[in-house]
């Protein structure tokens, strides 16, 4: 079987030149892990989509070179990179930023290649962040509620509580700013052009806008309130059609807020949670698979619980819901029984995951450059 990796930051030269050390780190996790997974599988041959500035080591697998050019045309590059070739599995991993994951599976799947992925409805969902908060509620799944920012006063706040401002479509930890609502209302305005200053000219910020200077901000951003507790994500691995989807252990994850921005630093597989809040997550999980019909693909949900209420199961908050692979995957298969990146890219049909008993601590540590 013939598979071809594509990780977004590797193989699309201008995003791994402008990509921080953090994301180019999560990157490489990623994709290191599932080439090690699958090196050394007799009926495997592996290749990496790759950009000459990311100098990836093809000693564990062949390399597909990239032609450097603009993002947008990136799809465009890639198929005339793959040629007539024909791979039996393409597996991507990128971020869902201004549709980048949704256009390039979408220009595979026009090539007649077959993309692991979830479909493009889940994928156009699930990258606008605001639309799977609305999903996620129609559904009577708890989601954080999350509003435009022209709408914060719709939470109903107080003075002192805090908010979070992030991307509609983000990825990751990155322009993900907490504030509270004073602040939100005095300096908004400067702080979110500071961290979008690199951002395209598309979006900025909305000049015809009646609002007050403080609510005149780009229009791919949000606000929702900030809900202090223990973050956490439950990942999903889609089987095929009519086939429930595995299930992988609860993993901690590792977020530190240092002058309110928030930085994602690993986490621990199979934390210390009581056992009724790890079925809760789980289950929540398999909702939430069911309601956006997964059937193939990685699919990761991160949560926020509220430990310190008196009763933390009424305080379980799904908070994103990522339709790809996520750096969870690089602790998951240090535990797993099974080879997660055969049963992520359906070679073997694998009915029920298995899991060594304990934890395991992973760190995702941007590489000195």
């Amino acid at each position: 079987m013939r598979v071809l990796l594509l990780e977004y930051l590797h193989a699309q030269s201008d995003a791994w030149m402008q990509a921080s050390a953090s994301m180019k780190a999560e990157g490489r996790a990623m994709l290191t892990a599932v080439i090690e997974d699958l090196h050394g599988q007799a009926d495997v041959e592996v290749t990496v989509a790759a950009c000459q500035a990311a100098q990836l080591d093809g000693e564990l697998c062949h390399v597909l070179q990239i032609a450097d050019g603009p993002e947008f045309e990136f799809p465009e590059l890639l198929m005339a990179a793959i040629g007539r070739s024909s791979f039996d599995r393409v597996l991507v991993i990128a971020p869902e930023t201004a549709g980048i994951l949704r256009r390039v599976v979408q220009r595979l799947r026009h090539g007649r290649q077959h993309v692991v992925a979830p479909s493009l409805q889940a994928i156009s969902l699930c990258t606008d962040k605001l639309a799977t908060c609305q999903f996620l509620q129609r559904h009577r799944l708890p989601a954080i509620a999350s509003v435009p920012l022209s709408q914060f006063s719709r939470l109903g706040l107080t003075a002192e509580q805090q908010v979070v401002i992030k991307q509609i479509d983000g990825a990751g930890s990155e322009n993900v700013t907490r504030l509270t609502v004073d602040q939100f209302q005095a300096s908004v305005l400067s702080t979110v052009q500071a961290t979008v200053a690199s951002l395209r000219s598309e979006r900025a910020i909305d000049q015809a806008c009646d609002e007050p200077d403080y609510l005149r901000v780009p229009q791919n951003y949000l606000v929702q309130p900030f809900v202090a507790g223990r973050s956490f994500s439950v990942a999903a691995i889609g089987r095929g059609e009519h086939l429930a989807p595995l299930l992988l252990p609860v993993c901690e994850q590792s977020v530190v807020w240092h002058n309110d921005a928030c930085r994602y630093d690993g986490g621990v597989v199979q934390p210390e949670l009581a056992e009724p809040l790890i079925e809760q997550l789980q289950t929540l999980t398999f909702r939430i698979c069911q309601a956006i019909n997964l059937r193939q693909g990685y699919l990761g949900v991160d949560f926020v619980i509220d430990e310190s209420s008196p009763d933390p199961a009424q305080n379980v908050y799904i908070a994103e819901v990522n339709p790809r692979l996520c750096t969870s995957y690089a602790g998951y298969r240090q535990l797993a029984g099974d080879n997660l990146a055969r049963a992520l890219l359906q070679i073997d049909q694998i009915e029920r995951l298995s899991f060594r008993s304990g934890q395991h601590t992973f760190a995702v540590t941007p590489s000195a450059e």
